[in-house]
């Protein structure tokens, strides 16, 4: 496996944009590499945490994964498309896993109608 390729999954840190001061350490999804020295990666936040009973709003942006073993993930895990944010590539290393072709382009498609509708706010 390559180590930077769209679809590869990464361990890393995700910085939230409404809480400056906060970042987790998640599973993140490389869904695209931009910059002007392809230097700039575009990730999504992947969780554990499946949707609630009953569903609150942001549970419709969670993207079920459901080859998650064969993407080298340890448990059911879903793709929050409405928690993207770019960051720079060097931070991202030692891939733990990828998403098949399919998986990817569905969950892409999905981050992409966030992105197009509300930008990178999450």
């Amino acid at each position: 496996m390559s180590k930077h390729e769209i679809g590869n999954i990464y361990k890393g840190y995700f910085q939230y944009q409404d809480r400056h001061e906060t970042r987790d350490f998640r599973r993140l999804l490389l869904t695209d590499i931009t910059g002007e020295n392809s230097e700039i990666g575009i990730v999504t936040q992947i969780t554990g945490q499946g949707p609630k009973e009953p569903p609150g709003y942001y549970d419709k942006y969670r993207e079920p994964i459901e080859k998650w073993k064969q993407a080298g993930l340890t448990k059911k895990s879903y793709a929050r498309v409405n928690k993207n944010m770019p960051l720079p590539l060097n931070v991202l290393n030692n891939p733990i896993g990828r998403l098949d072709d399919e998986e990817f382009i569905r969950i892409v498609g999905e981050a992409m109608k966030y992105l197009n509708s509300h930008g990178f706010e999450h």
